[in-house]
């Protein structure tokens, strides 16, 4: 099957003290597509998202959405720069980051419905209209979460499934969601994934991150990554 692009990724890396956190990184994402990122503790998993996100500073190499304007040469550095800025603004707005360890997280002390209202804030979205799509989206993947229920309370994969929905709340072309196998067992995972797969098909690309590469359905594209070097 034909896939869109969505996101074109070229020689992508990050690098901190002389050591390699991850990449260089050269692939495509697809649109409206699963996809995940593998590889063991410390190689990098959590930048990257955030990198694929907008959100990691000190990268190198390029990221580009395939229906952004191609900008032309320009060699005068204050327009460059402003261009750069206002490129990287309109990246953050076209991604949005569910779970990323230390980053974004659920509060588990909050109910369902505190959660959906705490990120209609920080994303900027008119509350009462952040709670239909939060209701539209959960018919959408035919699941539901009772509203006066502590996040806390909940298990790993509702955990997944309600910060995905939550990050989507604003929309996005892209969601990163790190660790999806915090605490499920291979049946969870697998149960995770094919809900993952269904949040993609309404038009989101996902992004997720795992330590656990077994679980990964085979049709599903992947990222691997291996420790970085010391």
């Amino acid at each position: 099957m034909t896939t869109t692009p969505l996101l074109e990724i070229d020689d992508l890396a990050l690098a901190h003290h002389d050591r390699t956190v991850f990449g260089p990184i050269t692939t495509t994402l697809p649109r409206s597509a699963l996809v995940v990122v593998h590889g063991p503790s410390g190689s990098g998993r959590s930048a990257l998202l955030l990198a694929l996100a907008g959100r990691m500073r000190g990268t190198t190499g390029t990221l580009r959405f395939t229906d952004a304007p191609v900008g032309t040469a320009d060699t005068q550095g204050l327009r460059r720069r402003w261009r750069e800025r206002r490129a990287g603004r309109a990246h953050r707005r076209t991604a949005s980051i569910a779970r990323v360890a230390e980053v974004v997280d659920l509060e588990r002390q909050l109910t369902v419905t505190e959660s959906v209202t705490e990120r209609c804030l920080a994303d900027h979205v008119p509350v009462g209209r952040g709670h239909v799509r939060f209701t539209a989206l959960c018919e959408r993947i035919q699941t539901s979460f009772p509203p006066q229920a502590l996040v806390g309370e909940l298990d790993a994969l509702d955990q997944v499934v309600l910060t995905t929905v939550l990050a989507m709340l604003r929309p996005a072309s892209l969601v990163v969601l790190d660790d999806v196998d915090r605490d499920l067992d291979s049946a969870g995972q697998t149960e995770m994934y094919a809900i993952l797969q269904r949040f993609a098909a309404t038009g989101c690309t996902i992004v997720a991150s795992t330590c656990d590469h077994e679980p990964i359905p085979d049709d599903v594209p992947t990222i691997t990554l291996t420790q970085g070097a010391p």
